[in-house]
């Protein structure tokens, strides 16, 4: 399944927008939404998150209906136009089977002026029959369909006694909560892989859970942590990792980095391994990395979250190349995440006081910009629309700078105090212009 456009009407900062998700009838990917803060990039992903999953799960997601109508509005909607996979994607009881794109989405509305909490369900109005969806991607017992998504905090332990119930039922509400809640860790998945681990010291070397605890390990550390760190070891207490010299740690004891990026590809690999089986589940093929060629889309916020700048140019590629057929749908606010986008995955998203700028793809010149660029340059480009890199003191410095040698050019006589501070800002000018624009 891959989402090919996605609208919402009357949500939350939203009158009615649209995105057109794939280029050529290419969905797979890196697509990446930028934007400030309280711009809709949580919105637009937890509004996907719901549509997808639809209205019952949707209300088990959702703390509350109040917040998602915008302004005045009495009824708000969000729709998706889904592509589905003709190989994994099943469709349960009677009915026709779509020979194209169809839609699924669900809405707020409020009966009456009177009423202040809107009621959440499905979207009974729209261009696709609600049966299909409730056939499809909203039935428990059709088989793809896979979606999952992740918040900010993808945190691997900490989790609230309340998530933890929901983390346990499974499906596709779990695959999605910590994008709605931040009281929710990604602890499960690390404890399927511990009783993979106790059934295959069961069932021996040669049985299925042996075999899933070497292709997890073997895809973990196919070049996806930094500084040469490997998946040791698994017990039934827990996960080691070693490091170039060999030393051996806990994954628990490792910096937030580290565990957060663990905790979302290990839940990823669980949750596609609960949807699609393990059986034939991982490749490797002599001329590619491990990988998952399973459809399916992936929502994550704030995916540069604890990440190091080196890590943040490196885990997109290594997504998409370990993942080749999932639709990633992330927000950033880091011009190395965007670099990663694939054609036509670039969208901007202006702030609530921006009425000049719209919700929009850039274009294929604008995306070449930013895939060849500097990050600088980007973060003073259309993506973010930042007036100046340096800090606001260094601003001020340099405009001090900038009057003192005016004022002496013009032959007007400095003050002693305006004398000294020339000085030291002559000195300090030299380390601002130590690299000039044109240098690599």
């Amino acid at each position: 399944m891959y989402i090919k456009s996605f609208q919402l009407k009357e949500i939350k900062a939203f009158s009615d927008v649209k995105f057109d998700f794939g280029k050529d009838d290419q969905y797979a990917g890196w697509n990446v939404f930028v934007g400030g803060n309280a711009s809709g990039k949580s919105t637009i992903l937890k509004g996907i998150a719901l549509a997808l999953a639809g209205p019952v799960e949707g209300r088990v997601l959702l703390p509350t209906t109040q917040g998602w109508l915008r302004y005045s509005a009495a009824s708000g909607t969000i729709d998706l136009e889904l592509v589905f996979d003709k190989e994994h994607d099943t469709f349960k009881g009677k009915g026709a089977t779509p020979i194209g794109p169809f839609f699924a989405g669900v809405q707020w509305h409020k009966p009456s002026k009177e009423d202040q909490l809107p009621i959440f369900e499905a979207n009974k109005k729209s261009r696709s029959p609600l049966k299909i969806a409730e056939r499809s991607l909203w039935n428990t017992n059709a088989s793809g369909w896979f979606c999952a998504g992740y918040g900010p905090m993808r945190r691997l332990t900490g989790t609230s006694a309340d998530a933890i119930r929901f983390t346990l039922a499974g499906g596709v509400i779990s695959r999605f909560l910590t994008l709605f809640r931040e009281d929710a860790a990604l602890t499960e998945s690390e404890e399927w892989l511990k009783k993979e681990h106790a059934r295959s010291l069961e069932q021996g070397t040669n049985s299925q859970s042996a075999q899933l605890l070497e292709n997890v390990t073997s895809f973990l550390n196919d070049g996806l942590l930094p500084n040469n760190m490997k998946i040791s070891k698994v017990t039934v207490d827990q996960v080691l990792l070693s490091n170039q010299e060999g030393l051996e740690l806990p994954m628990r004891d490792l910096s937030d980095g580290f565990r957060s990026v663990y905790a979302l590809l290990l839940d990823l690999i669980h949750s596609f391994a609960e949807v699609y089986g393990v059986e034939g589940l991982f490749t490797k093929n002599p001329d590619s990395p491990w990988q998952i060629n399973k459809p399916g889309v992936v929502l994550i916020d704030e995916v540069e979250a604890h990440l190091h700048p080196v890590w943040q140019q490196t885990l997109p590629e290594w997504l998409k190349s370990r993942f080749p057929l999932v639709q990633f749908i992330v927000t950033t606010h880091s011009p190395l995440i965007v670099q990663a986008a694939s054609p036509g995955g670039i969208y901007v998203l202006p702030l609530q006081n921006e009425p000049q700028r719209a919700a929009r793809r850039l274009d294929d010149h604008e995306y070449e910009k930013i895939r060849l660029g500097r990050a600088e340059k980007i973060l003073l480009g259309e993506a973010f629309g930042l007036k100046q890199t340096r800090s606001t003191w260094a601003k001020k410095q340099i405009d001090q700078w900038k009057r003192l040698k005016a004022k002496k050019e013009a032959e007007v006589e400095l003050t002693t105090a305006e004398k000294s501070d020339f000085e030291r800002l002559e000195r300090d000018m030299q380390l601002v212009f130590e690299f000039p624009e044109n240098q690599e």
